[in-house]
């Protein structure tokens, strides 16, 4: 009638995800001799913008990928914020792009985002 409830941990799933991750990073290293790389641009001051990027630094330096965070101030122009994402599309080390939000409302988000 009524099936009984399973508990599951997030953080033991977590932990099981991540490890698979990194064998499969090991593998892409091993055989293409490329480690995957991420950056994430943040722009401003926000403190929980600041632990987010940080603990998605840790999660990516976790299972092998090479990381950075660019952290640009918050009265930067759109062409400065577009000028970077460009810089770092053009860098074969660099695979993903991450642009932590927000961003100051002087930032073109129209032309940002067409970009």
């Amino acid at each position: 009638m009524f099936e009984i409830a399973k508990l599951i941990s997030g953080t033991e799933i977590s932990k099981v995800i991540k490890n698979e991750i990194k064998q499969e990073v090991e593998e892409v290293v091993r055989l293409k001799g490329v480690r995957p790389g991420l950056t994430v641009i943040l722009v401003g001051d926000d403190p929980a913008s600041k632990v987010y990027v940080r603990n998605k630094q840790l999660g990516y330096e976790e299972v092998g990928f090479k990381s950075e965070a660019i952290k640009m101030n918050a009265g930067v122009s759109t062409e400065d914020i577009l000028w970077e994402i460009d810089r770092l599309n053009n860098d074969v080390s660099i695979h993903g792009i991450l642009v932590q939000l927000p961003i100051p409302g002087q930032v073109d988000k129209i032309k940002y985002w067409k970009q």
